[in-house]
C-alpha cells in the first residue's frame, strides 16, 4: 500500500504551511522589534549575555569565551559576521535578520517534528504556534543569545533520527554508534548538557510506561559502554568541526571544546532562590522583570505534571522528550537557581510538545481550537511581560543598542 504521508498532495499542504510558520515567524519578530527600543544591557534581562555574545558575532577578536560550552558557536560567528558585511547590514539590521533566521528555523524543526510524532498538518501548525507564544521563545526571539540555537541543534538531531531510523530501522552495531555519535555532536553544538538527549532516546519506553527503575537502570548500567562509545564519537566530531572554525576565527580567548573549569564556578550560584524556581526553566510563561514569577512557577508546575503523566504514554518516539523536560528541571535544582528561565528555550520545545501530544490524545475535533485558544493567552501574557520589562529597562536607562 502506498504512504500516503508520502503523497504529492500531503507533501504540499505540508510545504503551504511550512511556508505560513516562516512568515508568522518573521512578522512576530518584526512586532518584537516594533515595540522594543533597543537590546538590553548585559544581566539586567534575566541576566542575558547580550553585548558580550554579539561583540562575539560580530568581532571574531573579542575576548570572551563561548566555544567551550557552546562547540560550534565560532561557525555562527562566521556566518554572521560574513552575511551581515556581505548585505552590507548596520547591527540593529543584521540583529532583527539573524533573529528571523534564528526562529523561522526554530519553528520550522518543532513542526517538521510534530509531524514526525503523529500529529496532522493543521495540528501540528497549532502546536507550532503554541510553542511560539512561550516565554522560552517569545523573550529570547531578538537577543543574539545562544538559547535557540540549542533548541534548534536539538531537534535537529532528533528530526534527523527519525529519518535515518525510518530509513534504516534495524541499524546495528558499530553502524549505530557512528550514527548515535553524529546525532550528539549536532543536539550538543550549541550546549553541550544538550547532547544527553541523543543517550536517552536509547532509553526503552516501556519499562518508563511501568515506572520500572530499578530494571531501566540495569539495562542502562548493561549499556555503560556502548554509551561511552557513543559520546567519544561525538566528541571526536565536535573537536574535529569545532577545529575548523579557529583557522578563519584564531582567537584563543574564545575557548576550546569542553574547557569548562571556568563554568564550574556557577553549578551552585544563586542558590538563595526558592527550590520550585527550577520549574522557570519549561519555559511556558516569563517571569516578570522584578522578579515576580509565582504565576510563571504555577504554570511550569501545571506542565510539569502533564509530562509526568505523559510518561504512561510514553513510546520510543517521546522518550527523548519526556526526560529532556525531566532534565532540564532537574539540573537547574542545582545549576543557576534563580536564572532557571535564563536557559528555559533549551527545554521549552520538549515541554509544549508534550503538551501537545497530550491534548491531541484527549480533545479529539477540538484539538487545533484549543491549542489556538491556548496561544493567544499564552502569547497576549507573555508579550505583555515582554513589553513591560523591556519599557522598565528603557525608563531606567538599560538600553545598549537603539533601535531608532
Amino acid at each position: 500500500m502506498r504512504d500516503s504521508n508520502a503523497s504529492p498532495g500531503r507533501f504540499l499542504k505540508d510545504l503551504v504551511a511550512s511556508v505560513v510558520v516562516v512568515g508568522l515567524a518573521c512578522v512576530g519578530v518584526w512586532f518584537l522589534f516594533g515595540v522594543t527600543n533597543g537590546l538590553p544591557e548585559m544581566n539586567f534581562y534575566y541576566q542575558a549575555d547580550v553585548p558580550r555574545i554579539h561583540d562575539n558575532l560580530v568581532n571574531f577578536k573579542s575576548i570572551y569565551f563561548r566555544m567551550s560550552i557552546h562547540p560550534l558557536f565560532g561557525w555562527v560567528c562566521i556566518a554572521y559576521s560574513m552575511g551581515s558585511n556581505l548585505l552590507d547590514l548596520a547591527d540593529a539590521e543584521a540583529v532583527r535578520l539573524y533573529a528571523m533566521v534564528v526562529v523561522s528555523l526554530t519553528l520550522l524543526l518543532f513542526m517538521i517534528l510534530g509531524r514526525q510524532l503523529g500529529l496532522g498538518t493543521y495540528g501540528a501548525v497549532a502546536v507550532t504556534l503554541l510553542y511560539a507564544a512561550s516565554g522560552g521563545v517569545l523573550n529570547w526571539a531578538i537577543l543574539p543569545e545562544t538559547h535557540l540555537l540549542g533548541a534548534c541543534s536539538i531537534m535537529a538531531a532528533l528530526v534527523l533520527r527519525n529519518l535515518l531510523m525510518r530509513r534504516w530501522p534495524t541499524m546495528t552495531g558499530s553502524n549505530r554508534v557512528i550514527r548515535d555519535g553524529v546525532l550528539l555532536a549536532i543536539a550538543a553544538s550549541m550546549v553541550v548538557t544538550n547532547a544527553i538527549v541523543v543517550l536517552f532516546a536509547s532509553w526503552n519506553a516501556r519499562f518508563l510506561r511501568k515506572r520500572a527503575v530499578g530494571s531501566l537502570v540495569r539495562l542502562e548500567w548493561m549499556r555503560f559502554p556502548r554509551h561511552l562509545l557513543v559520546v567519544a564519537v561525538g566528541v571526536l566530531v565536535l573537536q574535529v568541526v569545532q577545529m575548523g572554525s579557529f583557522f578563519i576565527i584564531s582567537n584563543n580567548t574564545m575557548g576550546r571544546l569542553f574547557n569548562i573549569r571556568g563554568e564550574l564556578a556557577f553549578v551552585v550560584t544563586e542558590q538563595s532562590a526558592g527550590f520550585f524556581d527550577c520549574l522557570l526553566a519549561l519555559g511556558v510563561l516569563a517571569p516578570s522583570l522584578e522578579g515576580n514569577g509565582m504565576v510563571a512557577i504555577l504554570c511550569g508546575l501545571v506542565v510539569f505534571v502533564i509530562v509526568y503523566a505523559m510518561l504512561r504514554e510514553a513510546r520510543p518516539a517521546t522518550v527523548p522528550l519526556l526526560l529532556f523536560a525531566f532534565f532540564g528541571v532537574a539540573l537547574h535544582v542545582f545549576y543557576g537557581r534563580g536564572d532557571s528561565f535564563l536557559y528555559s528555550a533549551n527545554y521549552t520545545w520538549a515541554a509544549m510538545m508534550l503538551v501537545g501530544l497530550f491534548l491531541a490524545g484527549r480533545t479529539g475535533r477540538f484539538f487545533v481550537p484549543v491549542c489556538l485558544l491556548l496561544a493567544c493567552g499564552l502569547g497576549y501574557a507573555n508579550a505583555v511581560t515582554y513589553i513591560d520589562s523591556m519599557d522598565q529597562l528603557v525608563e531606567a536607562g538599560h538600553i545598549w543598542m537603539p533601535f531608532d
